[in-house]
This record gives C-alpha cells, structure tokens and sequence, in this order.
C-alpha cells in the first residue's frame, strides 16, 4: 500500500506561492489606504503548552487586527482546529480563512 501523503515542510519566514500571491493582494490593498499594515509570519500564539500557532498573516486596519491564515484546496485538519482554538482564545482580533476560489480570493470571517 502507498504511504500516506505528508504534509510539505515549511520553511519559517519564506513564503510559499499562494502565500505570496495573497501578499500581493495586501500591498495592493494597503496602497489603496484599505489596510493600514501588513506582516508575514510576525506572531506566534500559544494555544495550549505545547501547542502553537503562527498565523499567516497579521493585518492592521483602521479598525484593529486581523489575522488571516491562507490555505489551498485542502485544508488540514490540524490547522483548522487550531485557527478556531486560536480564535476563541484570542476574540479581540478578526480571523479570517483564506482560500482562491475560481482565481478570486474569499476569507471566511471565524466569530
């Protein structure tokens, strides 16, 4: 039997490409003055003692801070857990799941 797949490794600070292509979409949207600021990878949340979370995105707007976290066609289930984990524990932020849906991005607001 094949072996199960495993997710790719990820490199701390180094963008894959859906990544870079949603901060694309946030330059465009912060020189439109729609965000105040965006980062990559600036925060590291705990969740529980061994348990961490590094959103993908940290956006200031005129109104607070969002969090975004950018996914592709699968989501993995461990991430998904702790983006709604990290939400509940963290209400004085926006979250917001990321994915390109027909070539055009839709974030889904996690209340």
């Amino acid at each position: 039997p094949d072996a199960p797949k495993r997710k790719a490794a990820h490199t701390r600070g180094q963008m894959n490409g859906l990544e870079a292509d949603y901060a694309q979409r946030l330059e465009a949207l912060r020189r439109a003055g729609e965000i105040v600021s965006w980062q990559f990878e600036v925060v590291t949340l705990r969740l529980a003692p061994d348990t961490t979370l590094t959103p993908d995105f940290l956006i200031v707007t005129s109104t607070g801070v969002e969090f975004h976290e950018v996914k592709g066609g699968h989501a993995w289930e461990d991430s998904w857990v702790k983006f709604k984990i990290a939400a509940a524990l963290f209400p004085w932020a926006r979250w917001f799941w990321c994915q390109k849906v027909d070539g055009q991005w839709v974030g889904t607001e996690r209340k």
